[in-house]
């Protein structure tokens, strides 16, 4: 798992920073989903764990997220370089790591 930035990956591992800027269950539920990422074998295999992974569209084309809780999301991409299937989507059975971006609230 990557981070894609410094200042992203500071706040998810600053207890202080997150809980002044997220409820308890938001940071709970993050905190499931990011052992389910570093866990998972595959993106494939997080489509079939809790979190409801699923692909974003327009400009986010390419991320990922996983619910949080409310309209909260956890967003981010396979980590370079990214596995493509013949027609040019995105293998996730084939990627195995990932960058995480941000905690959005994309429906805002």
């Amino acid at each position: 798992m990557e981070y894609e930035s410094a200042e992203f990956k500071a706040l998810l591992h600053n207890e202080r920073a997150l809980k002044k800027a997220y409820s308890p269950a938001v940071i709970k539920k993050l905190r499931i989903r990011l052992t389910s990422i570093r866990e998972a074998s595959s993106l494939e295999e997080l489509h079939r764990l809790p979190g409801r992974t699923h692909p974003l569209g327009g400009d986010r084309k390419g991320r990922f997220a996983m619910d949080l809780s409310g309209s909260l999301r956890l967003e981010f991409r396979p980590t370079p370089p990214v596995p493509h299937k013949p027609d040019g989507g995105i293998d996730i059975a084939s990627v195995r790591r990932v960058t995480l971006i941000e905690i959005s609230d994309h429906y805002r």
